[in-house]
């Protein structure tokens, strides 16, 4: 089946990215329309692959695709935005808990 190599290979090898969530400081920005880059200690070390403003949480969230070992929620990085840089924390997903499922247990 396809997909079968690289399922062995990361039996093998682990997990080598990750994709995270994001909450974003400071003001709403815009739908990103390109990949924007994603530093740590003024290293490129990923990418934010999509970004949007949420109004139910009042923040900007976004998805940032990253190496496993630097893909910790809580941390810290730098998102290069259209409005300049801006910091970042790490979050697991998802960004809402669904409360029919939670309540479901």
């Amino acid at each position: 089946f396809i997909g079968k190599q690289a399922l062995k290979d990361i039996a093998r090898d682990g997990i080598r990215n990750r994709l995270l969530g994001a909450c974003i400081d400071g003001a709403p920005l815009p739908v990103n329309e390109h990949r924007w880059p994603v530093t740590v200690d003024g290293k490129a070390v990923g990418q934010l692959t999509s970004c949007c403003y949420s109004p139910t949480l009042q923040q900007n969230i976004a998805y940032i695709y990253l190496p496993a070992a630097l893909a910790t929620a809580g941390r810290r990085v730098t998102v290069q935005t259209v409005a300049g840089n801006r910091e970042a924390e790490l979050c697991e997903l998802p960004f809402v808990k669904n409360r029919a499922v939670d309540n479901a247990a």
